[in-house]
């Protein structure tokens, strides 16, 4: 994952580029979004994708393949909901592995914690996070701006306050709903 040592991570790349299993009869359910998952390069697993679903798939996500089943459809939306948002280790993070240049938005993919999580990407700039805190606990943002970049956060009823730093942690309420904007400079510190 994204929070693993260097070298984890790099043998991770590694492995996906070594054994490409892109068009596997059995493993596309699990390759793709592992290949996501150690932030391999995301415009190749889109090209994979692409020629996934439109030269070997049919219009319901199953696959003209010999082996495997049901659980080849789910290769698109957890390819995808992992190249949006990944929380599995510690933190949140946003776009984790998308393309920076590729406009995207999502809403209420759920993260470890029983986070609701939305946000937007345009023109290579995050416009907002959004999180919804269904149970309550603590949230860990990875900052998606950067760790120099000062975060404003709103909640309903509250006065607005400043984050700082590489994670941006919050205590959080069942139902409570978060908004990080960044903060344009000079607002405040």
């Amino acid at each position: 994952g994204l929070e693993s040592s260097p070298a984890l991570r790099n043998a991770a790349v590694n492995t996906v580029y070594y054994m490409p299993l892109w068009y596997d009869n059995n493993d596309t359910s699990s390759y793709y979004p592992a290949a996501a998952d150690v932030g391999y390069n995301p415009q190749a697993i889109l090209k994979h994708l692409h020629l996934l679903v439109t030269h070997i798939g049919y219009p319901n996500f199953a696959y003209a393949m010999p082996a495997g089943g049901v659980e080849n459809e789910a290769t698109v939306p957890t390819t995808i909901a992992a190249m949006l948002v990944q929380s599995y280790q510690k933190n949140i993070h946003i776009f984790a592995d998308w393309p920076k240049d590729e406009n995207a938005s999502f809403g209420h993919l759920l993260a470890v914690g029983d986070f609701l999580v939305s946000s937007k990407l345009t023109g290579g700039h995050v416009a907002y996070v959004r999180i919804t805190s269904q149970r309550g606990g603590p949230c860990r943002l990875a900052n998606p701006w950067g760790a120099e970049q000062a975060v404003q956060l709103r909640v309903a009823g509250e006065k607005p306050v400043v984050l700082h730093g590489a994670v941006l942690k919050v205590s959080t309420h069942a139902g409570e709903q978060l908004q990080f904007e960044p903060l344009a400079q000079g607002d405040a510190n």
